[in-house]
């Protein structure tokens, strides 16, 4: 769907068009990638049989309600943000750090998950700050 390269409101056209294609072509199996394909198609694809593999799923697949469907695997791809971090502040003996994330969904369900909401979190003697940033010019800033 490259949802990473269109407007947000655009996302339910791309889904559209993709199910067109999948209706046109009728693939035996269907692999997606990322959380919107998964959160657009994924309930049509619940409805019939193909076989169908989301890669890159970084949120609960239950928050999509396609949990039981013997058609459907889903991929996970969270980071283990706090373990690297950890292991991170050991080989360089940092005290604070930045994690940015561009407009993507791994930064929400990051700060839903990891951060429980909130853009800081205190992780052992680490303080860590999450920052979404969704313009080029401000990554170089």
């Amino acid at each position: 769907m490259n949802t990473k390269r269109i407007e947000k409101n655009d996302y339910e056209k791309m889904a559209n068009l993709a199910w067109k294609r999948y209706k046109s072509v009728r693939p035996s199996l269907v692999t997606l990638g990322d959380d919107s394909a998964l959160k657009y198609l994924g309930y049509r694809f619940s409805k019939n049989k193909t076989k169908v593999v989301y890669l890159g799923i970084n949120n609960n697949p239950r928050n999509y309600s396609i949990s039981g469907y013997k058609n459907i695997t889903v991929i996970l791809d969270g980071p283990l943000l706090k373990r690297s971090l950890i292991h991170m502040s050991k080989l360089l003996k940092v005290k604070k750090v930045l994690v940015m994330f561009d407009s993507g969904n791994t930064w929400k369900v990051i700060v839903d998950e990891v951060f429980l909401g909130k853009t800081s979190l205190d992780l052992r003697e680490i303080q860590v700050d999450i920052k979404l940033v969704d313009k080029f010019v401000r990554w170089k800033n």
